[in-house]
């Protein structure tokens, strides 16, 4: 039993005996409301029921493909979403409770070139991707494909251009087999027609990525002063404390854990309250509670009103920010993504469109309707983050708090530079690729497959490698899985024990060995420009003598794990992330807490072994892991 603490809520978790939440009682405005899990017997979720505050919630319950533990059914309050899956194990279809199906179609390199449906709202959710030729979204074709967004970046992955295009058919003028070069009134006919810009911006940026193209002006630490005709003022701690746009000035205070803890605006004063691990649970307009929030793992689960017996709406999720749906007045309204995974659209069980949005790159509002209306129940929109508006334009984004105007954090990043060199910006300047749920590090959305050029990508995806990409270097040391950008290296292949460079070492101890998830295969991991591979694990690797991943990345291919002589994992392609066994807590601090003194690892594509006895093989560069030590 763990027990959180903080001025305006209380959690308790406990725990089953395999270290997972049974249960969890949080005492928040007044009310008690308990989360009770349950579990299949490989240890995934299977059902989950919510009470409290005189409210009836929404049973959850999730239905697994035994052979893969990927997700086929999703089932809330009794209708049933329907997912289909490709041999990549990616999802080709939704199907949801009223019938309507979402296809996807994927490129072989895992990205999503085209997303529609049979529905009558085709037109309103339906995208088209194209990339370039280093795999990044160039272009997004909207409906009917005569309108659609443009991306340009510089040579180090900057977004540099958002442009919005428009098809334009040739004048009438133009007409005739063949079509005259100059029309009757003497304008061009080999010019007029196709794409062409109705708006976009232009973005460039100083030697420390900090966009510099509309008026942003930046002091020592790329601390903000200026941006697209407002100006800021930052605090000794790094967190803008005002912000003054066309004669109005918004005051933003800070705890001394730098979480923004109030912001004042147009008379209205905004109070936020957090959870003991930093999770928001309140807030306060003028000194009175507006909402609160109940979290199921790192989603929302609920924002409740002000007394917390009512609901304003709740929410389920295919995984962190990625919505499957909202229910607002008993009614399920279901979330559809584009290809850069904002929420573009809300429909209901006749198969309506009830919302819609628009977004620049950066994620500022840019058209849209509300036709229910939900009048801001409804939260989860760029990127599928949290907007708490409406009194100013901010992104929740966990650790940290989101302004889309500027495409900057508001304060600096908690994990300091391994979150890179300049702690503001979002998702390294690419906001197309990429997104940030936790506030703490980009995540790509689609990378490549490494089980391109396969004979069998099944087989290659359930464990046969030999098809994967080396990447830009020679791919020797890579396990069948990319290490380089992608270039043009030879297929990867598991070392050999002759082969020249570090040599093993035997680490022996006791491990807590977690079954993993089948469906990052073929994803990038949480070292850059490693992709998940079966057959591998995903480790802490803190664990290793408190190193940085750029230390252990030329190692990964050569750390493998045996439990009773069997071989469990060879390679390391990812890190340890996904739900918290403890909520508001990071993942992997959570396991350590629960797991003290052992090695924690995690099979990508194998079952839960509890704590074991094990084995590693770790190259002489690197220590013991902790909970392990030499022979």
């Amino acid at each position: 039993m763990l027990t959180n603490t903080s001025p305006v809520d209380t959690e308790t978790v406990y725990l089953n005996v395999a270290g997972q939440p049974d249960s969890i009682r949080t005492k928040l405005a007044g009310q008690t409301y308990w989360r009770r899990y349950r579990y299949t017997t490989a240890g995934l979720r299977d059902s989950l029921d919510v009470s409290g505050g005189g409210i009836v919630f929404k049973s959850r319950k999730w239905i697994w493909n035994s052979a893969f533990g990927t997700l086929s059914e999703l089932h809330v309050g009794g209708a049933v979403t329907s997912i289909a899956r490709n041999k990549d194990l990616q999802d080709t279809s939704v199907t949801f409770p009223s019938g309507d199906r979402v296809s996807r179609q994927y490129y072989p390199l895992h990205n999503v070139t085209q997303i529609s449906t049979t529905a009558a709202y085709n037109s309103t959710i339906a995208r088209s991707i194209g990339f370039d030729t280093h795999g990044r979204i160039s272009e997004q074709a909207v409906g009917d494909g005569s309108m659609a967004d443009q991306y340009t970046y510089d040579g180090i992955g900057r977004l540099t251009s958002d442009s919005t295009m428009q098809n334009v058919a040739p004048s009438s003028t133009c007409d005739g087999n063949p079509p005259p070069i100059v029309d009757p009134n003497g304008n061009s006919c080999i010019t007029a027609g196709g794409w062409q810009a109705t708006a976009g911006t232009k973005l460039a940026y100083d030697a420390a990525s900090n966009d510099t193209a509309n008026g942003g002006s930046f002091l020592t630490g790329n601390r903000i002063t200026a941006f697209g005709g407002c100006s800021y003022v930052t605090d000794n701690d790094g967190n803008v404390t005002s912000r003054t746009c066309s004669g109005q000035t918004v005051t933003f205070t800070w705890t001394a854990e730098s979480r923004l803890a109030s912001y004042t605006v147009g008379g209205q004063t905004i109070a936020l309250q957090y959870d003991a691990a930093g999770w928001l649970v309140r807030k306060d307009v003028n000194g009175a509670p507006q909402s609160h929030f109940v979290w199921d793992g790192d989603n929302l689960l609920a924002e409740l009103t002000s007394t917390g017996t009512g609901l304003v709406a709740e929410y389920s999720y295919y995984g962190p920010d990625q919505l499957h749906a909202l229910f607002v007045g008993g009614t399920e309204y279901n979330a559809h993504a584009d290809g850069l995974g904002n929420v573009i659209a809300l429909t209901d069980g006749a198969q309506t469109v009830k919302r819609t949005y628009g977004y620049t790159a950066w994620g500022q509002s840019a058209g849209g309707s509300d036709l229910r209306p939900f009048t801001n129940a409804d939260r989860a929109r760029f990127k599928g983050a949290l907007w708490l508006g409406p009194e100013v334009d901010l992104y929740y984004m966990r650790a940290r708090w989101y302004e889309p105007q500027s495409g900057r954090f508001l304060s600096e990043d908690p994990v300091g530079l391994e979150g890179g060199l300049n702690a503001y910006v979002y998702t390294s300047d690419d906001p197309v690729n990429s997104s940030d749920p936790l506030g703490l590090d980009e995540e790509p959305l689609e990378p490549p497959s490494p089980c391109e050029g396969a004979v069998d990508v099944f087989a290659c995806l359930t464990g046969d490698w030999g098809g994967g990409d080396g990447g830009g270097g020679s791919g020797a040391d890579s396990f069948g899985f990319g290490l380089g950008g992608g270039g043009g290296g030879n297929p990867g292949q598991q070392p050999k024990a002759n082969q020249p460079g570090p040599q093993p070492q035997q680490c022996v101890g006791r491990a807590r060995v977690l079954g993993g998830n089948p469906r990052s295969v073929g994803r990038q991991g949480g070292f850059p420009g490693v992709r998940v591979a079966a057959g591998s694990a995903a480790i802490i690797p803190q664990q290793f003598g408190g190193l940085p991943k750029s230390s252990l990345a030329p190692y990964l291919g050569q750390i493998s794990g045996s439990v009773g002589g069997r071989v469990i994992f060879a390679g390391v392609t990812d890190v340890i992330g996904g739900t918290s066994p403890i909520p508001g807590m990071n993942v992997r601090d959570a396991l350590q807490l629960l797991n003290p003194g052992t090695f924690i690892v995690e099979l990508v594509t194998g079952t839960d072994l509890g704590v074991v006895n094990i084995s590693l093989s770790v190259p002489e560069p690197l220590s013991c892991p902790t909970g392990t030590a030499r022979p």
